[in-house]
């Protein structure tokens, strides 16, 4: 758990030209929003904001992340 912790911080100390650059190395990020009838809704993109994937099931957008060869990381 400690590391999850110590990327967590290092991820939110990083400058928006920081993590973008991430994109170059797999980096994909899934943001956690609710729909209209406050169902979460998961969607991925990659570190540059380029949109992949939306969906409900965590399991299958994480599938899709690694079929796409990203390494997935949840912001909220």
């Amino acid at each position: 758990m400690e590391e999850h912790s110590d990327l967590s911080e290092k991820l939110s100390n990083m400058t928006p030209e920081e993590f973008l650059d991430l994109g170059d190395g797999g980096l994909s990020y899934i943001k956690i929003t609710h729909g209209e009838n406050d169902e979460i809704i998961y969607a991925l993109h990659t570190a540059k904001g380029d949109h992949i994937a939306t969906g409900q099931d965590i399991n299958l957008i994480q599938k899709i992340a690694l079929e796409q060869h990203l390494i997935p990381v949840s912001v909220q």
